[in-house]
């Protein structure tokens, strides 16, 4: 089911707390200190997060195992992102673009730390032919040069179908790096959000301890 989390805003004192982020390809890894949090305590904060901020939680949850510290989630995330095609369309296109992806979570817990695993699947739906070129250049290590040559061919074509000018699909070509790093950025920055999300939860739990 989709996540549907709220409030995706993180006010700049907690970020402070964020702990460390590795990325590999179209995954992103967190790893967060909990001091003096057990790890049946975590599990249970975390399973409550999960209830609230997606539509089913029955329904994403693929394993909930408390021995060995683990929840895996399999759900829907969407990410907005600008649209490469509005210096071409101006009138016509929007200025952003929303991509829905398919994602799996896996989350291990112990004492007082536990370890997010995000990774894109693949795109729910295409929306538009080029859906499909852009999630093949994700990488949340940098895109790759082979990558954008690939993407521009895929969308030269594309652009000559629609009758767009050489002009203007050399100046498309030029900054397509860049926007699909701009995408790449988007999509980091919603998955930290998310996982930034879980921890301020985490956080709470003394505080909620009445």
């Amino acid at each position: 089911m989709k996540y549907t989390l709220l409030g995706l805003m993180i006010f700049a004192s907690f970020l402070g707390f964020a702990q460390d982020f590795t990325k590999d390809n179209k995954t992103l890894t967190g790893v967060f200190e909990a001091q003096g949090k057990s790890k049946a305590e975590l599990f249970s904060v975390i399973n409550k997060w999960i209830s609230v901020n997606y539509n089913s939680s029955k329904n994403v949850i693929q394993m909930n195992d408390l021995d060995s510290g683990t929840i895996i989630i399999k759900g829907i995330n969407e990410v907005k992102t600008k649209n490469a095609l509005k210096s071409l369309y101006p009138m016509s296109m929007p200025e952003y673009n929303f991509y829905e992806f398919n994602h799996m979570i896996e989350i291990n817990i112990k004492d007082n730390k536990y370890r997010v695993i995000f990774k894109l699947t693949d795109l729910k739906s295409e929306v538009s032919p080029n859906d499909k070129f852009n999630f093949d250049c994700v990488n949340f290590n940098g895109v790759e040069q082979n990558a954008v040559d690939e993407y521009n061919s895929r969308m030269d074509k594309l652009l000559k179908m629609g009758f767009v000018g050489s002009k203007k699909r050399d100046a498309f070509k030029a900054s397509s790096k860049e926007y699909l790093e701009g995408v790449n950025n988007d999509i980091v920055n919603y998955e930290k959000d998310f996982m930034l999300s879980i921890q301020k939860t985490v956080s709470t739990i003394s505080k909620d301890n009445w």
